[in-house]
């Protein structure tokens, strides 16, 4: 049979070890919410620069003076018309504008030449 002394020290041990449990425990959770803040932080930040983009391209449109031409393709050398499509066809890029014409995109008028010619007249 156990003495006194060898039952507390047995008592002493059995408590200790689930001390140590518990602070196991407590340490791993911390350890995961710290690891759980550090992503919530790095998707706020996501957020955050995602919010700024938006933010600048609405203030760009905003300051976009109103009535623009806006061409991606530049204009017909026939007509001068905007042109409205571009279809790639192997190596030759043709674009049609909004009359219908078709003609290459490397002969489409440029909007800068289209203003300087409208200057001009």
């Amino acid at each position: 049979m156990n003495t006194l002394e060898e039952r507390e020290v047995i008592a002493l041990v059995v408590q200790a070890s689930k001390c140590l449990e518990a602070l196991t425990r407590k340490f791993k959770a911390e350890a995961m919410s710290a690891e759980c803040q550090a992503k919530i932080a790095q998707q706020q930040t996501e957020i955050a620069l995602i919010q700024a983009e938006e933010e600048a391209e609405r203030k760009r449109k905003e300051q976009e003076p109103k009535g623009m031409i806006k061409c991606p393709f530049g204009f017909c050398p026939i007509c001068g018309a905007v042109g409205t499509d571009r279809q790639r066809s192997g190596a030759v890029i043709t674009d049609t504008c909004a009359e219908g014409h078709s003609y290459e995109s490397t002969d489409a008028v440029p909007l800068s030449e289209m203003m300087r010619r409208k200057r001009v007249n």
